[in-house]
C-alpha cells in the first residue's frame, strides 16, 4: 500500500465514485514533496480506520483500507487531481506575487495567509456533494 517518508514516495489521492456500502475510488501516485507527479493505479477501497504502525520512527498518521478492486488509473481523477494542484500553484503564485506589490508588511502577511487558507477545503466540499448524489 502507499508509503512516504517526507512527502516522497507513494500516497492515495482522490475519491470519486461512492457507492452505498462505504467503498469509493481512490489514486495510488508517486509524490514528491506531496505533489502528485504520477499515477500508479486506482484502486476501489472502504476506509478502515488508523492503521497500526511496525516501527517507532515517523510523524503523522497511517490509514487503512480494505482494497476490492485495482484497476488501471481512473482518467477522471486524475485530470481532478492535476487539475487542483496546478490551482493551487497559480493561486500561491498569485498571491505571492500581490504580496510582493503591497507596501504593508501586516496587509501582506495577512493577504498571504488568509489567501492560502482559501483553497483547502474546495476538495471536501466537492467530496460531499459527490457523496450527497451518490446516495440520493
Amino acid at each position: 500500500m502507499a508509503y512516504t517518508i517526507s512527502g516522497i514516495g507513494t500516497t492515495l489521492y482522490g475519491k470519486r465514485n461512492f457507492r452505498s456500502d462505504g467503498s469509493f475510488v481512490t489514486t495510488e501516485w508517486v509524490t514528491f514533496v506531496y505533489c502528485p507527479l504520477f499515477p500508479l493505479r486506482s484502486l476501489r477501497v472502504r476506509y478502515q480506520g488508523p492503521a497500526e504502525r511496525s516501527f517507532p520512527i515517523g510523524v503523522g498518521w497511517a490509514e487503512s483500507y480494505a482494497v476490492y478492486e485495482k484497476t488501471s488509473p481512473n482518467q477522471k481523477q486524475v485530470l481532478c487531481v492535476y487539475g487542483y494542484a496546478i490551482f493551487v500553484a497559480l493561486w500561491m503564485f498569485s498571491l505571492i506575487m500581490l504580496c510582493v506589490d503591497t507596501k504593508d508588511a501586516t496587509s501582506a502577511l495577512t493577504l498571504l495567509f488568509v489567501g492560502s487558507v482559501l483553497p483547502i477545503p474546495i476538495p471536501w466540499v466537492l467530496r460531499y456533494c459527490a457523496k450527497r448524489k451518490s446516495c440520493a
